[in-house]
């Protein structure tokens, strides 16, 4: 009787039109000399005029063609799955009990009530499903594309999917507003905690060009268990308007540098994860924290991996943070921070990573901390064409730079507990290959280190201030002086190899500065013209009983130089 059934149907579908929409895979019996291929079926698979009306607790459904429901609420008895295998159900409710259903079946023109089980904890946006319009649109459109993807997220996570899926799409969103908002909040696609996006390389999101000062494209805001994997972010950076905004209070604004591609305020436990990220008037990642530090409602932000990510022409930073603790990033490839194209201008600090945490002064003369980082390892990355650093350190704690291969210059400002070691420093003719402290700050510029990296071709190879430091280890070659060093105190400069033939070259050079003690020991050094040398040292009140201790060095330049100043101790 199945066989007559299923013969019934061929005779059928031979005479129906062919722009006919069909749905639900049939099981057709076939005369052997005659083979017509099918979707994978069982007994439960139902013919293409199915009544839904009929089915019973625990069925089956494939979904191989475009099935109109009519505008029907059908109710689905429990324990039905319904499985997707390249068909659709448009133009009606599933109305459900219990059951399962494939997520590739969600789309605009399906409406589903109660709560089925996904089949997988994968929710798999389907573009072509969803009332998203791709290429070059109006802003109205870009909004609209912008509110389809972050409800089809907040749907997958309602169903608790732990992953949410993007494949093939290309589309602008439109994540600024003229009103006042939280960009990483109000006006981003927001993601919620818990879940994965997993993107492919056929995944492009576009920032919408506009004209504000700041924007989210991704917003993570006050959530945990977050991984963005993969995909193509970009900002507008070429296609802004960077009019001057007027803010609240009157004043101007001209920078527009506070556009952002990830927007991480107070993230824990969050993933970053082989995402290509250019061209955002601010920064490519931006990592900071609710409230500051002094506040009751104050929450950093914590664990924080970014790693196999490219980074690309964003035009402040490509990657900033300015408040957590206990993050990693490593492996990634940053290129062109802050670099001017034909569109737009760079804007500073023009780092491939900037550590700023925010500090300041009050009129009692007191510091107050805003925001701290701290805890922060940066290695096996590597950087090319930035405009003026490759990882900086301006405010932080505790962070460690190594194995990195860069091109612009590494180093530390207002920082203690930084460790620079065994990184690459390729570029050439740099001010300084790596620096570390600035002058006349040293209550909390201390403890920090420099140890084992390569230098060449740079005008001052290391240069050094402040208290407690130590830098040693390091090969440094054909720079106009490998070791520069200004005010410091409680340091020791130990057991670095320096060789140069360039003209008029300095091993280690003291001018102008106040050093006490300090060990210079123990060096290698064969250059051009002076090796060791101290002018102007030590000479303001107060400093004539500084000490300076210079021993054990190989000097192949000639002897120690002393002019003009005091407490130099050779032995």
């Amino acid at each position: 009787m199945k066989n007559l059934i299923c013969l019934y149907f061929i005779s059928a579908l031979l005479f129906t039109s062919c722009d006919e929409l069909i749905s639900i895979d049939e099981e057709i019996i076939t005369p052997e000399e005659e083979v017509i291929p099918t979707a994978e079926s069982d007994d439960k698979n139902t013919p293409s005029d199915y009544d839904f009306s009929t089915l019973q607790a625990g069925d089956t459904l494939n979904i191989t063609y475009t099935h109109d429901l009519g505008g029907e609420s059908i109710a689905i008895p429990a324990g039905v799955v319904i499985n997707y295998n390249q068909g659709k159900l448009i133009h009606g409710t599933l109305v459900f009990t219990q059951g399962e259903i494939a997520s590739e079946l969600f789309n605009k023109d399906l409406k589903i009530e109660g709560k089925p089980t996904l089949q997988e904890n994968t929710y798999k946006f389907i573009t072509e499903n969803w009332n998203i319009t791709e290429g070059e649109i109006n802003d109205a459109t870009a909004l609209v594309n912008k509110q389809v993807l972050e409800n089809a997220i907040a749907e997958a996570k309602m169903y608790e999917a732990a992953i949410f899926e993007i494949d093939e799409i290309d589309a602008y969103f439109l994540v600024s507003m003229d009103k006042n908002f939280i960009p990483s909040k109000d006006a981003a696609i927001s993601i919620p905690s818990d879940i994965t996006i997993q993107m492919s390389e056929k995944t492009h999101l576009r920032v919408q060009g506009n004209k504000y000062k700041a924007y989210s494209l991704f917003g993570l805001r006050d959530v945990s268990n977050v991984t963005i994997n993969g995909g193509n972010l970009y900002g507008d950076r070429d296609n802004h308007d960077y009019s001057p905004v007027v803010n609240p209070d009157g004043s101007i604004q001209y920078t527009h540098e506070w556009g952002y591609l990830i927007d991480i305020v107070t993230g824990i436990n969050i993933k970053v994860e082989n995402v290509k990220l250019s061209d955002a008037t601010g920064d490519g990642i931006f990592i900071q924290s609710i409230g500051f530090t002094y506040n009751n409602d104050y929450k950093p932000s914590n664990n924080i991996t970014i790693t196999g990510c490219t980074f690309d022409s964003n035009r402040r930073n490509n990657l900033s943070i300015t408040d957590g603790y206990n993050m990693l990033v490593e492996n990634n490839l940053f290129l062109n921070a802050g670099v001017d194209t034909q569109y737009s201008k760079g804007t500073a600090p023009k780092c491939a990573i900037d550590i700023e945490a925010y500090r300041q002064r009050n009129s009692s003369g007191d510091l107050v901390l805003y925001q701290v980082a701290k805890d922060i390892t940066i290695r096996n990355n590597i950087s090319k064409g930035s405009v003026v650093s490759s990882f900086l350190v301006a405010i932080g704690q505790d962070i460690i730079i190594e194995n990195n291969t860069v091109e612009k210059n590494l180093g530390f400002s207002l920082a203690n507990g930084v460790k620079i070691r065994n990184n690459t420093v390729t570029g050439k003719d740099l001010s300084a290959a790596i620096s570390g402290g600035v002058a006349k700050e040293s209550l909390t510029t201390y403890g920090n280190e420099i140890s084992g990296n390569i230098v060449s071709s740079s005008r001052q190879g290391i240069i050094v201030y402040n208290k407690g430091v130590k830098v040693f280890d390091n090969i440094i070659s054909d720079c106009s002086t490998g070791i520069s060093i200004k005010d410091m105190t409680d340091a020791e400069i130990y057991n670095n190899t320096i060789t140069s033939r360039k003209a008029n070259c300095y091993g280690i050079f003291v001018h102008v500065a106040s050093v006490n003690n300090v060990e210079i020991k123990n060096n290698d050094i064969d250059v051009s013209y002076q090796s060791i040398a101290f002018i102007n040292v030590n000479l303001e009140v107060g400093q004539l009983s500084n000490t300076v201790s210079v021993s054990g060095n190989e000097l192949s330049g000639g002897k120690v130089s002393v002019s003009n100043s005091n407490g130099i101790v050779v032995e």
